[in-house]
């Protein structure tokens, strides 16, 4: 049996391990990680957390509006473009894009609503900064 030496067998296992590694995402903190870290950081009460649980697991079943179409649109108004489709079929995709995008815009401002009226003004101002730290940290 020939020996393996141990610079190759390091090597190897590094490679072997990285693509399991990336495979996670950088920004998690487990199951319902930052939905637990938001509670803790509001200090809400055990009312407004059921009430937020409940709204969360309802929502859940409800039509969502598919950022993966939206952006697949976006891309097709621009193979359009490119391609020289006609004004006709530009617009049609335009005028689906749209219609995404407003879902996208109904579903948040419902989401700012529901968040209005369950916390109170000191914990929406905390939401609003962290909400305003968490576009900096993607950004």
């Amino acid at each position: 049996m020939k020996k393996i030496s141990l610079p190759f067998m390091a090597l190897l296992v590094l490679c072997l391990s990285g693509p399991a590694h990336s495979y996670g995402d950088k920004n998690a903190q487990g199951k319902g990680g930052k939905f637990r870290e938001i509670m803790k950081q509001l200090d809400l009460t055990q009312e407004q957390i059921e009430t937020l649980k409940e709204h969360r697991k309802t929502n859940k079943t409800k039509e969502k509006p598919d950022w993966k179409k939206a952006k697949q649109l976006k891309e097709d108004i621009k193979v359009a473009f490119i391609n020289g489709a006609s004004d006709e079929q530009i617009k049609d995709l335009n005028s689906k894009l749209q219609a995404e995008q407003e879902k996208m815009k109904e579903a948040r401002f419902s989401k700012m609503i529901f968040m209005k009226n369950l916390l109170n003004q000191e914990q929406r101002k905390k939401f609003m900064e962290m909400k305003k730290d968490r576009r900096h940290k993607e950004d």
